[in-house]
């Protein structure tokens, strides 16, 4: 016997349908696979949230830089027919998680080539010579990546390889540490994060 839509979705109270619970569709698909009307049209989109440990996307796909609310993983089914929407639906999220997990994978090979590697080696290195104010030498180096400012805030010193970052990496890098400076008045671009944009291109090549 065929399973009847909830009353709600036809008499148009109710915007989406959950493909599992409301559809009972079969397949293995992500458990929170919907779909919903588009505005004021007749077709119908899907959309899931996937696991935040299977996200590739910055953030896990959060809004407000790591600091909002998850955005859904969305595609249209170009149909206004409920089955047929929900088939769709599973195929396209199928598909789309898949490409998600192989992104995973490739940005685990850049996480292990990424400036931050080379940082952290780097780093360790120095801080076992011997050198006049070795204190304020580490401490200052350290500011480079991790200040205000520092280069280890931004997402392509850590899951980037170091074969795939930029110029324009580098130049939105330093739009921002010119936006910081100026907000600090600072004449000499050092601000709070403890060095300028001079400093930092030397720290990235000592790095490498």
């Amino acid at each position: 016997m065929a399973r009847t839509l909830p009353q709600d979705w036809l008499d148009g109270s109710r915007k989406s349908l959950s493909v599992s619970r409301d559809l009972g569709l079969r397949g293995d698909y992500p458990s929170t696979l919907a779909i919903y009307v588009v505005g004021k049209t007749r077709n119908l989109d899907w959309r899931y949230l996937p696991a935040e440990e299977e996200d590739p996307r910055p953030f896990a796909g959060r809004t407000n830089q790591g600091k909002g609310k998850r955005k859904y993983e969305t595609g249209s089914t170009h149909t206004d027919d409920p089955w047929e929407a929900g088939k769709t639906a599973i195929a396209s999220s199928i598909a789309r998680r898949q490409h998600r997990l192989r992104q995973l994978e490739g940005q685990q090979v850049d996480r292990e080539h990424s400036l931050a590697v080379y940082w952290e080696t780097w780093i360790a290195r120095q801080a076992s010579k011997t050198r006049p104010n070795a204190t304020r030498w580490l401490r200052d180096k350290s500011l480079l990546w991790n200040g205000t400012t520092g280069i280890g805030h931004q997402a392509w010193a850590t899951l980037k390889s170091v074969e795939h970052i930029t110029f324009q990496d580098f130049d939105s890098f330093f739009d921002i540490v010119s936006a910081h400076c100026k907000a600090k008045e600072s004449l000499d671009k050092r601000g709070l994060s403890g060095g300028s944009e001079q400093e930092r291109v030397p720290l990235t090549e000592n790095c490498l």
